[in-house]
């Protein structure tokens, strides 16, 4: 009986090439046919061989359309290959709508080896137990959808908060402001590593955010309205 190709999905970690898993790195060692998600993110080093996808981001009319094409790219690839390599930054099983797309696809055996995501470093950053206090993680691009039906208060992470216009967007989402303060999370595990508190007034003016920032807001209180979303995800 034919098996299915096999695809690994191995997570890069959330900062440089010294988060790396000995296993992912062994895989990498091993399995000639690779690809990575996203070249922009500091460990990518460590794959020089990897084809990426950061093309389809800049041609796609919408990210919808972009982690279908990544599937049938893989998949692609397995079934001519045998066995492949996916990668992707942070962990493989935190916010990644690619590696669910590939895990629901009958083609192809998938196996998923654990890293580290960038969560880990963001509560050692902050000195919070999540699970202690309750805490929410958030999607920057839908930040005033998951946060319509809030009431009382808790704390929440926000990630994928990568340009000014989702900073804008989440400010805006609410006539009043959330909390005084919100704490920045910026290039975490990296050597320019930021953690920094900013006004909610000033929340979309008084730094550049990029691909590794997310927010701390340690209790939201209000509830808040839909906003457009204008920013382009990465």
């Amino acid at each position: 009986m034919r098996t299915k190709p096999i695809v690994h999905i191995i997570g890069l970690g959330p900062g440089g090439p010294d988060l790396v898993t000995r296993g992912a790195l062994d895989l990498i060692e091993s399995v000639e046919t690779q690809f990575l998600r996203t070249e922009r993110h500091p460990a990518a080093v460590v794959m020089p061989h990897a084809q990426w996808f950061d093309r389809l981001y800049d041609t796609a009319a919408s990210t919808d359309d972009v982690y279908p094409s990544i599937r049938d790219a893989v998949v692609r690839a397995a079934l001519s290959d045998s066995e492949v390599l996916y990668a992707v930054p942070g962990s493989p099983v935190v916010a990644e709508h690619s590696v669910q797309l590939l895990l629901a696809d009958e083609r192809v055996e998938v196996r998923v080896h654990p890293a580290m995501s960038f969560l880990d470093l963001a509560w050692a950053r902050l000195g919070v137990d999540p699970v202690a206090v309750g805490a929410r993680l958030i999607d920057g691009y839908l930040f005033a959808e998951h946060l319509l039906d809030l009431s009382g208060s808790g704390p929440v992470l926000v990630a994928q908060c990568d340009n000014r216009f989702i900073l804008s967007d989440i400010k805006l989402a609410s006539e009043e402001a959330l909390v005084d303060s919100v704490t920045v999370l910026h290039h975490l595990g990296l050597d320019d590593e930021a953690i920094f508190e900013v006004p909610w007034d000033d929340l979309d003016r008084s730094f550049e955010p990029d691909h590794l920032t997310s927010l701390w807001l340690s209790s939201v209180q209000r509830r808040v309205r839909p906003g457009r979303i204008r920013g382009r995800r990465r």
